[in-house]
Formats: C-alpha cells, sequence, structure tokens
C-alpha cells in the first residue's frame, strides 16, 4: 500500500524502514511520533516527506498516488494539514515560537478533515525551551496530528523526547551499494568523482554535492595526481597551490587525514609524524568551523602552513 510500485525507485538499504512505515499505513495505526534517526543523507529525510505526503494522501489504493488534490498540493508545498518545521534563513536552531506555531498549526481545524502533520527537520536543532515545549505538545498530541522528527544527532535529543518516539534508524549503504546507486543516477558521472563524493557525504548529499561549483573546483584541484584517494605527496602539492581554500577542499584533507591515521599501524601512532598530523587534523577542524562561522581571517595562511608541515610529515614517512 505504501509506495505501492514506487519502491522498486527507492533504494535498497531504505526497504525494511519502508516496509514498517507501510505496515502501519496498511495497519491504519500510526504512532502520534516517529523519529527517523540516522547520518545526513543517507535518505531519512526523503522517506520522511514520502511519509508525510502517504499520509495526507486521499487514495485508498496506493500512498502517496501522486494523482490526488492532496498529493499535488504536497508537491506544491501548499498544502494546509502539513508544517515543515526548520532552522530559519537567519539562524542555526529551531526556536520557542516555531514549535508554539506548529501547536497552534495542530489545533486548528484540518482543511481535509482528515490529518495533520508536523515534520521538524533537524531536530537536534531544537532549542531547549523549544525542547520543552515539544515535549508538552508530544505528551498529549491531537487525535489526528502526526509528528514526524527527523535528526542527524539523535543523541543531543532530551531522553523524555526520546520517551515518547518510535524510532526508525536508518543505517549506512556499504559502499558498493551506494556507488551502484549514485551510478544509476549519475551514469554519466566519472568513476573518479562519484568515488570522492562518496567519501565525503552519505549517498544523498553526494547526489546533491556532485552537481556543485564547490565539487568541481575540488575534482580540478585533486584530478591532476595519479592517486586522488589517500593521502599523498601529489595531493598536498596540488592543495599546496590552493590560494583561497574552501570548506570542502578543507574537509576533503581532513577526512584523508583521518583515514591515514586508520590505517596506520599503533606502533606508528606514538611516532612524531603521527602526532604531527593529529595536530594538523585538529587545526583543519578548527579553519572548517571558522569558515562555518563566516570567519574567513588568515584562512589562507593557515592551511599553507598546515599543507607545508603535512608535505615534511609525508617526505619523512
Amino acid at each position: 500500500m505504501f509506495l505501492g510500485n514506487q519502491f522498486s525507485e527507492i533504494p535498497a538499504w531504505l526497504h525494511d524502514n519502508g516496509k514498517k512505515l507501510d505496515s502501519m499505513l496498511a495497519a491504519q495505526h500510526v504512532p502520534h511520533t516517529i523519529l527517523f534517526s540516522g547520518s545526513e543523507g543517507v535518505g531519512k529525510s526523503e522517506m520522511a516527506d514520502m511519509f508525510s505526503k502517504a499520509l495526507l494522501c486521499a487514495s485508498n489504493i496506493k500512498l502517496p498516488c501522486e494523482n490526488c488534490k492532496s498529493c499535488n498540493l504536497f508537491e506544491h508545498q501548499t498544502h494546509g494539514d502539513f508544517l515543515h518545521v526548520s532552522c530559519e534563513d537567519s539562524k542555526n536552531n529551531i526556536g520557542v515560537e516555531q514549535i508554539r506555531n506548529a501547536i497552534s498549526f495542530s489545533n486548528k481545524t484540518s482543511a481535509f478533515g482528515r490529518r495533520k502533520v508536523i515534520l521538524i527537520n533537524p531536530a537536534e536543532k531544537l532549542q531547549r525551551n523549544a525542547s520543552n515545549a515539544i515535549l508538552k505538545f508530544l505528551e498529549e498530541p491531537p487525535e489526528n496530528t502526526t509528528v514526524l522528527l527527523v535528526s542527524n544527532r539523535d543523541g543531543n535529543l532530551p531522553a523524555t523526547v526520546h520517551s515518547r518516539c518510535l524510532r526508525l534508524e536508518f543505517n549506512s549503504p556499504d559502499y558498493q551499494t551506494a556507488y551502484r546507486w549514485l551510478s544509476e543516477k549519475l551514469p554519466r558521472e566519472s568513476e573518479f568523482s562519484k568515488a570522492i563524493a562518496l567519501s565525503l557525504r552519505q549517498p544523498f548529499k553526494a547526489l546533491t554535492l556532485i552537481k556543485t561549483k564547490e565539487f568541481d573546483k575540488l575534482v580540478a584541484t585533486i584530478g591532476s595526481q595519479d592517486s586522488p584517494i589517500g593521502l599523498n605527496i601529489g595531493l598536498l602539492g596540488s592543495l599546496a597551490k590552493q590560494k583561497h581554500p574552501d570548506v570542502l577542499l578543507l574537509e576533503y584533507l581532513c577526512l584523508q587525514l583521518e583515514q591515514f591515521l586508520k590505517e596506520t599501524s599503533e606502533a606508528s601512532l606514538k611516532s612524531s609524524s603521527s602526532k604531527d598530523i593529529f595536530e594538523c587534523q585538529s587545526k583543519l577542524r578548527s579553519l572548517i568551523a571558522k569558515l562555518d562561522q563566516g570567519i574567513a581571517l588568515n584562512i589562507s595562511l593557515n592551511f599553507t602552513n598546515i599543507v607545508s608541515k603535512l608535505i615534511k610529515v609525508m617526505e619523512q614517512h
């Protein structure tokens, strides 16, 4: 019933949770609150959107039917019984006023006389007061309102919120499964680009990332060397030429350092070179945090110093 023939279009690693959601709809027994939990980009947000659409669909045959008025309104983001709560453009959190508006929304008469759906994503961005407000709401939710929480880091949610949710965990697929799916979506994309994208992001985020100018710049930067996947002199030489590194480039180098340390033997981890790499990794994370906050002071100089130090370490390794 849920998704109908669309199951063939859903990645295999999402099928188990899709079947659980399908069973809820088939039994007409949907919990008041469901928590979609997992890494960013694994597909839980897409499943939550699809389930929201199915909950509001007017069809009795296939959910969502994609043809009824409800589905069309949802697709155009104008459905009167659906509310998406997320971080406001100027803020990095979900405030208490947004939750109060959501509670007010739930208490209004349904536009279609059926169910209302409130989707909160990312739920870990709820401020403390907002968490307290949503907790009171979850204790006694309106009978025909379903709340869907989507979280990349549900460990940041209060235990009291967890206790009032049915939790669905969305696990990351193995690399080969993710690569096959991305290849189906982007058949003309190079193997190199897909491998780089999947090294940085989970599949759905990789699909989005690979279409950005920032990603094109990263691929152009590291594409000239023979061994792009892994920490090596060639990679560092290419990065050393970058006068204005962006967040994506810093993330890629940080990832390569992390992978290098994982592959290093326990004996080597005690060496001074590994300590230098740990230090460089820490400095890179600090630079990423500054760029995320809009602070670009001395980023280029600090990045150049980090790369120069790493080149010396690799020459001695």
